[in-house]
């Protein structure tokens, strides 16, 4: 636990300044698509989550590096790879970039809500946006990143991109469950608890695998 805390903590000014990015960004794109799209003046839900997902992609930028790299860096020979999945991966490592994904997952179906015909929108999750699409979104955009990464000096690994699309898939559920909720509140926190529940045991197993114990 001690090694999350210290890795929050180390992160934090990564995190503001990729905020600031964010929000900068994301004041350019709401001023062009709201004068090029007027019926999205009502969609207040989908601001918060295009606004929020905007800062936590530049976070995440300023996490991964991207945002610091540099063309001297690019290289083509001593490349660092790992091909090898899970088999040589870190407990610790693999759980930080499942959750590292989770907001991506939570936020893409938000921020993908449109408007249909007769002015009633739905969100991304009625629109074909379906689980093994947030899980294949996930890891291809993991994949990307890791391949910046491979070519500017730094360490690809394949267990990246599987906790990535993992992290994706659990917080698109967590979307879908919680926008059922007040609907189908019963079945929705039925599916929360099982999504929970998964979660724990996929964790537990994983860290008997690495460790031969349940470390916390």
């Amino acid at each position: 636990m001690d090694y999350y805390i210290s890795y929050i903590k180390s992160n934090i000014d990564l995190a503001l300044s990729g905020a600031k990015l964010g929000t900068f960004v994301y004041i350019i794109i709401f001023l062009t698509l709201l004068a090029a799209v007027p019926s999205r003046r009502n969609l207040k839900l989908k601001y918060i989550a295009e606004w929020l997902l905007c800062i936590y992609m530049g976070a995440l930028f300023a996490r991964t590096g991207i945002l610091g790299l540099s063309l001297a860096d690019f290289r083509l020979a001593g490349l660092r790879y790992n091909p090898v999945p899970i088999v040589h991966g870190v407990l610790q490592p693999m759980v930080l970039n499942f959750l590292l994904f989770v907001p991506f997952g939570l936020l893409l179906p938000l921020a993908l809500y449109r408007r249909r015909g007769g002015g009633r929108g739905k969100s991304a999750t009625k629109h074909g946006w379906t689980w093994y699409y947030a899980l294949i979104f996930g890891m291809m955009f993991s994949l990307v990143i890791e391949i910046i990464q491979l070519f500017f000096g730094r360490l690809a690994e394949v267990d990246d991109v599987i906790m990535n699309g993992l992290g994706t898939l659990a917080g698109y559920a967590l979307c879908a469950s919680i926008l059922q909720i007040p609907k189908r509140p019963v079945r929705a926190i039925l599916w929360l608890i099982i999504l929970i529940a998964v979660v724990i045991v996929c964790y537990c197993a994983l860290s008997y695998l690495k460790t031969g114990g349940i470390v916390l």
